[in-house]
């Protein structure tokens, strides 16, 4: 692990708890500061969870419709293809569809 000092200004009562629970654990209150950040950094908040949430919700909607009009372009063209053929049948094989 690369350390690197940098000066952090507590509030006192952060620092008092960040060095009882070092000195709990027989560590250090600079270990203490690394691993709450680390978990912070590493950690997603409630309301990015709750964004995300949001978001993934909407995606999902926006897919069902974009799958439902697609289906129905698909209709659409398969029913104009088949008006095509019956067409070209009704007036032979020449393909001239008046």
């Amino acid at each position: 692990m690369n350390l690197v000092a940098q000066m952090v200004h507590l509030e006192s009562e952060q620092k008092q708890a960040l060095a009882e629970l070092a000195r709990r654990k027989g560590g250090s209150l600079s270990a203490e500061v690394r691993q709450a950040i680390a978990q912070h950094l590493d950690s997603v908040s409630n309301e990015e969870l709750a964004l995300l949430d949001v978001l993934s919700r909407q995606a999902e909607e926006d897919i069902r419709a974009m799958v439902e009009l697609l289906d129905e372009n698909q209709r659409e063209h398969q029913a104009f293809l088949q008006e095509v053929t019956r067409l070209r049948h009704q007036h032979g094989d020449a393909g001239k569809i008046p």
